[in-house]
C-alpha cells in the first residue's frame, strides 16, 4: 500500500467579523457547501463521510474517500477535524483558525491528507505531485468560494447544507 501525503496551509483575510466566519465554518454542512469537486457528503458515525470526484489522468486517476469527526471552540475561534478510522482510502485531519484582522478576519486553513493507494512504489514519483496538485487546487477553490461568501456574495457550489 502506497501512502501519498499532502500538507496544505494557507491564510486569507476577509471583511466578515470572526463570529460570522466561525458560524459558517463550525456548521460543517454549511461550510462544505463551498467545497468543489465533492461527489458525496453524508453523516457518518458522529462525523461526516466525504467522497470526492475522481481526479488525475489515466492510470493515476484517484478518488479520495474518508470520514472525519469535528469539534469547534468559539472562544478560541477554532474548528478541528480528525479522521474516523477504517473509512475509505484516506486520512484527513486539520483545522480552521479564525482571528480578528483589520475590522474583519484572518482565516487559516490547515489540512493534512494521506491517501492510501494500492500501487507499486515505482509510481510514487508520478503520483505524489498529482495528489499534491489536486489537493491544493481543491482547497484553493474552497478558500476562494468561502472568501466570496465572507465578502457578501454567495460562494456555495453544492447543496450539502
Amino acid at each position: 500500500m502506497l501512502a501519498l501525503h499532502s500538507d496544505y496551509q494557507r491564510s486569507i483575510q476577509v471583511p466578515a467579523p470572526p463570529e460570522e466566519v466561525f458560524a459558517v465554518l463550525s456548521d460543517v454542512p454549511r461550510s462544505v457547501s463551498h467545497f468543489p469537486d465533492l461527489e458525496q457528503f453524508e453523516p457518518h458515525n458522529g462525523g461526516y463521510r466525504w467522497v470526492l470526484k475522481k481526479a488525475g489522468v489515466g492510470k493515476l486517476s484517484l478518488q479520495m474517500r474518508y470520514a472525519c469527526s469535528y469539534r469547534a471552540d468559539a472562544d478560541k475561534g477554532t474548528v478541528h477535524w480528525d479522521p474516523i478510522d477504517k473509512v475509505g482510502n484516506a486520512r484527513v485531519e486539520g483545522s480552521w483558525t479564525i482571528r480578528p484582522h483589520n475590522g474583519g478576519s484572518e482565516v487559516t486553513l490547515h489540512n493534512d491528507l494521506t491517501l492510501f493507494v494500492k500501487a507499486p512504489k515505482l509510481i510514487r514519483r508520478a503520483a505524489e505531485p498529482v495528489v499534491e496538485k489536486e489537493n491544493g487546487r481543491i482547497l484553493e477553490g474552497y478558500l476562494n468560494n468561502l472568501g466570496k461568501t465572507f465578502s457578501g456574495g454567495d460562494g456555495r457550489v453544492n447543496s450539502w447544507a
